[in-house]
């Protein structure tokens, strides 16, 4: 569930993005994405785990959020294919 937040004026691009994200508890959240001043802001669910990248900082973020990324499809990729040879083999 991505829903546009705030735009300032007709024509202004998005500032604001909530996402749905998952709290300490394994419960369903949200958190949010903005963008201010040129840096982006992440705030996490109940409005904790507050972060600001700035400059050159966005873009190791985004290398490092695509790498982990990556390696998160891998491993679903891995516990599915686990699933379904272990429901095969009953």
């Amino acid at each position: 569930m991505d829903e546009k937040v705030v735009r300032f004026a007709e024509g202004s691009p998005q500032r604001e993005w909530l996402c749905r994200c998952s709290d300490d508890d394994a419960e369903i959240a949200l958190c949010s994405v903005g963008v201010s001043a040129g840096e982006i802001e992440v705030l996490g669910p109940e409005e904790q785990g507050y972060f600001r990248l700035r400059d050159s900082e966005i873009a190791v973020f985004r290398r490092a959020l695509d790498e982990a990324m990556a390696v998160a499809r891998e491993d679903l990729a891995r516990q599915r294919s686990k699933e379904r040879a272990q429901t095969s083999n009953r």
